[in-house]
């Protein structure tokens, strides 16, 4: 059964290599099927134990989640995921044969990219993407949702969003893969506010 690609991203200094490791074990720890864990990077230190670490290209305009929009430019199938995601379940059925499934941006018309699988058919994402546009928009979910207006949905429950489909929840339902963390709070803070399955499941992957 060939290996499920699955992309990390950690750009500049937001987040560390203890991030990408603890996100990394959870994926192996739940993985159903064979995973590639490949972290684009601008800093590869740390990130041996759990990844294969790939250095992103030098390039001054682009920055933070826009690099995102430059993975598409590779036209290979991935599974993506950002580091503030919390893994409780097998990931790797998330990662779909359709040019691009994605998360409903669950406050607002559009997506959320925190988690988005892709099979590798839609280069001009990047092809057609130009710096201004960083001006002009407020990220690359933006940029995405006016691209791929049609993108497949991940089915609701899936993947949740901490702030929008946790409340008043003490734990993740079990169907659910995954719970992402946009804005704030990020996991962190999150269980030092008494989310405890946090670091329940980050001391299990260890």
């Amino acid at each position: 059964m060939p290996a499920v690609r699955i992309f990390l991203l950690k750009w500049g200094t937001k987040y560390g290599a203890d991030d990408v490791n603890r996100l990394a074990r959870s994926i192996r720890r739940h993985a159903a099927r064979p995973v590639d864990i490949i972290c684009f990077t601008d800093d590869p230190a740390g990130l041996f134990e759990t990844t294969t670490p790939a250095l992103l290209p030098i390039d001054p305009t682009i920055s933070g989640w826009w690099w995102k929009v430059w993975l598409f430019s590779l036209g290979v199938s991935f599974l993506f995921l950002d580091l503030d995601c919390v893994v409780i379940g097998d990931v790797t059925g998330l990662h779909l044969p359709a040019p691009l499934t994605i998360l409903k941006d669950p406050w607002q018309p559009g997506f959320n990219s925190s988690v988005m699988s892709t099979d590798g058919s839609l280069s001009r994402v990047w092809r057609e993407f130009t710096p201004d546009v960083m001006g002009e928009l407020r990220g690359d979910q933006d940029w995405i949702s006016r691209q791929v207006p049609d993108a497949a949905l991940y089915h609701p429950g899936l993947c949740r969003s901490f702030k929008a489909e946790m409340v008043g929840l003490d734990r993740p339902p079990a169907d659910c893969r995954l719970v992402y963390f946009h804005g704030v709070p990020k996991p962190a803070q999150a269980l030092a506010a008494g989310a405890d399955w946090i670091g329940e499941e980050w001391r299990a992957a260890e």
